[in-house]
């Protein structure tokens, strides 16, 4: 079995990149629109390094459906953005992931 894989996901928004960045490049944002926000209204957040684009970390930890983890934005572009997304809880997981806001 391969220890690693894949998983995509698409959605098509009726905004140019340059008005869908900000929201997601501002992880204090993220509790506007991210369902994850909703899991665990009790949710611990913290709030690290740059306050938005590349190098803001953002960590949780809730309940067991929130878990717990952190994700940090390793590069933030209008038309590209790269995650590094680590759980914790309740398994203890490390992924990469970007997210490309096209026109």
């Amino acid at each position: 079995m391969a220890d690693t894989f894949r998983i995509a996901r698409s959605v098509t928004m009726a905004a140019p990149p340059e008005r869908i960045a900000p929201q997601i490049q501002d992880l204090r944002a993220w509790k506007n629109w991210s369902p994850y926000e909703k899991l665990d209204p009790q949710m611990k957040k913290t709030f690290s390094g740059a306050e938005r684009g590349e190098g803001a970390t953002y960590a949780w930890e809730g309940n067991s459906k929130a878990g717990a983890g952190s994700m940090t934005i390793v590069s933030a572009m209008p038309q590209k953005i790269s995650m590094a997304l680590h759980f914790t809880k309740p398994h203890a997981l490390g992924k990469h992931r970007r997210v490309h806001p096209r026109a």
